[in-house]
């Protein structure tokens, strides 16, 4: 049986009292850093710098927390320099590909997620390697060493995950009792990103505190979790098997028409890998099964480098028609990944002697674990970058009778590349696709994550009486009170907002939607409105009269048309007082403070 204790380690390079300190400061950073997104604060929401810090704030504490204990602390420190900064660069490359060009900005919430996603599967993946280095590794004692630090990490980290969450429940369960006895203030305290942020990383750190100094709590989460997923992966190589045969008599085409072919067999392809693992532990020898187990093991193993192949058939099917988009590009690297694991683990069943599959086996795990690495950084990094290349197969299929999916990805998913691209077809009179490039360009920017309100030219010469006509009240024949559109007007002028109602002029264009109403009954009415269709009201309030009116907090409209709801007189106001909700079209829309 494989060991849950890895063996004796060097000192701990931070002290216990300075895990929550640290804690702290992660998520005041993280706070600010979030501040600095919604105020608009110079230079530190710019793309690059914002990811950058965010990379290094999120990654730096964890594998501080992480390694300590593991190796002598100068290399605590300096391996997790050195992963930080590898992290800080990948995001400032990605942060400077979605940054504006000319004045447009591209669309930013899809390269965040692949960011976010790809450099958390690397670091995970790379962490144990910065505790035993790669020499070694191909060998038994040295792979088990690996083995048992990447399963002690997993175990740690769902740990700590499952411990801030239940922090948390328990934060809500206190604001639920006080709201219930009328007491509001600690919603409106506790929910605010200056105690979110910090309680959650403390709680966090308190758990991997734990996990280090109680390793016998680890031990239990490890043996927990590798004795539920042992028991399932008999019953996913069942699906895999029953699969292939019924595509046997079905064929591929009932497939593609699903529209998410490639994505499921990537996910069946993946889940298989990782329970593979959970069945063989350290590879310290062949895992004792049953002989019907055994047998439907080996089969699936056989059959399990058809699903990369067909998904990268799906692939190649949907870039011939609509040509290559980032997530394509991301679904063939994973193609190509799982290849190399199938694969691999289909050529272990060969040799006759079992030491000689148990090493076999090893070289395809550590050749996958450095090839996911390689790729996750090279991704984001001009070496590989997949919005380039996107560029360019989406600015080859345009010509006079583009499509708008052409365009609009160029335009708005393709990063700078994208904009640069059809900048160039633009200038090029002798394009045939000159004027829907040119059209293209003049298009609205979507909403964004990142960076400073954008501010068109036009607005800043808009008027006040032209701003204050962009606004419809409810109820009829209210207006806006003059300070709060004087005050919008000014930010209008001198930021910009980043709204369709606000910055788009002329008889059809929609409008942004106000009411009045006294949420907190103190006889003085806020206003509430809505300057996108859909998403969160805003709540804006005026301390006393006179005073500047100031954002007070949001009502939650999720897949409801915020317009629509505060256009309509059938509302009231919801229980508890200070700030009540609304029930609008039927349901209570709950109040969040800012």
């Amino acid at each position: 049986m494989p060991s849950f204790v890895s063996p004796p380690a060097p000192p701990p390079a931070l002290p216990a009292r300075l895990l929550l300190p640290l804690a702290l400061a992660q998520g005041l950073a993280l706070a600010l850093l979030h501040g600095a997104v919604e105020q608009g604060v110079e230079p530190w929401n710019r793309p690059p710098l914002l990811l950058a810090l965010y990379a290094v704030t999120l990654v730096l504490p964890v594998t501080l927390g992480l390694l300590s204990g593991r190796v002598g602390p100068l290399a605590v420190l300096a391996r997790a320099a050195g992963v930080a900064l590898a992290m800080a660069g990948c995001a400032a490359y990605t942060g400077w590909v979605v940054s504006p060009l000319d004045g447009r900005w591209p669309a930013q919430g899809g390269s965040v997620f692949f960011l976010g996603l790809a450099l958390g599967a690397a670091w995970f993946v790379a962490l144990p390697f910065l505790v035993t280095g790669w020499r070694g590794t191909t060998r038994a004692e040295g792979y088990a060493r690996l083995h048992d630090e990447a399963w002690a990490n997993l175990a740690s980290l769902a740990l700590a995950f499952a411990f801030a969450g239940l922090a948390w429940a328990l934060v809500g369960l206190f604001v639920g009792l006080f709201g219930a006895i009328g007491l509001s203030w600690p919603r409106e305290w506790l929910l605010r990103r200056w105690f979110a942020y910090p309680f959650s990383c403390a709680a966090f750190a308190f758990a991997l505190m734990l996990g280090r100094f109680r390793p016998e709590l680890v031990a239990a989460v490890r043996r927990i979790v590798l004795l539920v997923l042992r028991w399932l992966a008999p019953l996913a190589q069942a699906v895999l098997v029953m699969f292939a045969l019924a595509l046997l008599f079905q064929g591929v085409q009932p497939l593609w028409h699903t529209r998410m072919a490639a994505g499921l067999l990537l996910s069946l392809g993946f889940a298989l890998v990782a329970l593979d693992n959970v069945v063989w532990q350290d590879l310290a020898h062949e895992p004792a099964q049953a002989a019907p187990l055994a047998w439907l093991q080996r089969l699936a193993t056989w059959v399990a480098p058809a699903l990369p192949a067909l998904a990268a058939w799906a692939f190649a099917l949907r870039i011939g028609q609509y040509g290559l988009t980032e997530d394509r590009a991301f679904g063939l690297i994973a193609c190509l990944l799982l290849a190399g694991y199938a694969g691999g683990y289909a050529f272990a069943t060969l040799p006759a002697d079992a030491e000689a599959r148990l090493a076999w086996r090893r070289r395809v795990n550590l050749g996958g674990a450095a090839a996911m690495v390689a790729l996750a950084l090279a991704v984001h990094s001009p070496l590989l970058d997949l919005k380039r290349m996107t560029a360019a197969s989406q600015s080859a299929r345009i010509g006079a009778k583009a499509e708008d999916s052409e365009l609009r990805y160029l335009r708005h998913e393709s990063g700078r590349h994208g904009l640069a691209a059809l900048g160039r077809i633009a200038a090029d009179p002798a394009h045939p696709g000159h004027q829907r490039a040119a059209d293209a360009l003049a298009w609205s920017d979507h909403s964004r994550l990142l960076g400073p309100e954008r501010r068109p030219v036009e607005q800043a010469a808009v008027t006040r009486e032209q701003f204050a006509a962009r606004f419809e009240l409810r109820p009829a024949g209210a207006g806006l009170p003059p300070l709060l559109l004087g005050q919008w007007h000014d930010q209008l002028r001198a930021k910009g907002w980043d709204a369709p109602c606000v910055h788009t002029f002329g008889d059809t264009a929609p409008r942004c939607v106000a009411r009045l109403a006294d949420l907190d009954g103190d006889g003085a009415d806020e206003v509430l409105v809505v300057t996108v269709g859909y998403g969160a009201i805003e709540v804006w309030g005026q301390p006393a009269p006179g005073r500047h009116w100031r954002r007070v907090g949001r009502l939650q409209v999720v897949k409801a048309d915020g317009a629509a709801l505060l256009r309509s007189d059938d509302w009231k106001l919801a229980p508890p007082p200070r700030y009540r909700g609304l029930v609008m079209g039927g349901e209570v829309r709950e109040f969040v403070p800012e």
